[in-house]
């Protein structure tokens, strides 16, 4: 039996800070919401609509996040879709899709006064 293939791409921007957690083993996560624009005409005029994913990153790469990205930023995203399936108290099923991140590049610098205090900090991220 052959794994079908599963892989998402997406860039975008940051919606919030993220947020470094710990799981009871010590393993470092966060999550990464990521407005996706795209843009249309409709009746001649350009449209857009966003498309808001989270994203689940561990590890080294969770840690990075949450000490170098802010709101706003440009980031892409390489990972694989994942579906959560559970039932709550109440007896209602609920679903989320998510994108579990192998990899986050950072696409730009955040502006100067967008919350950290040097500019050269962002000039050798360690990825």
């Amino acid at each position: 039996m052959t794994n079908a293939l599963n892989l998402s791409i997406i860039e975008g921007r940051l919606v919030r800070v993220p947020e470094l957690r710990r799981t009871s083993g010590g393993k470092a996560i966060t999550s990464l919401t990521i407005a996706v624009n795209e843009f249309y005409k409709s009746e001649g005029k350009t449209q857009s609509q966003a498309t808001f994913l989270t994203c689940t990153v561990w590890d080294k790469a969770a840690e990075r996040c949450t000490q170098y990205l802010i709101k706003g930023q440009l980031v892409r995203i390489k990972g694989k879709l994942h579906q959560s399936i559970w039932i709550d108290n109440n007896g209602e099923k609920h679903s989320r899709l998510e994108i579990i991140a192998n990899n986050v590049d950072f696409l730009d610098k955040p502006k100067k006064n967008a919350g950290k205090t040097a500019d050269n900090q962002y000039e050798a991220v360690p990825f």
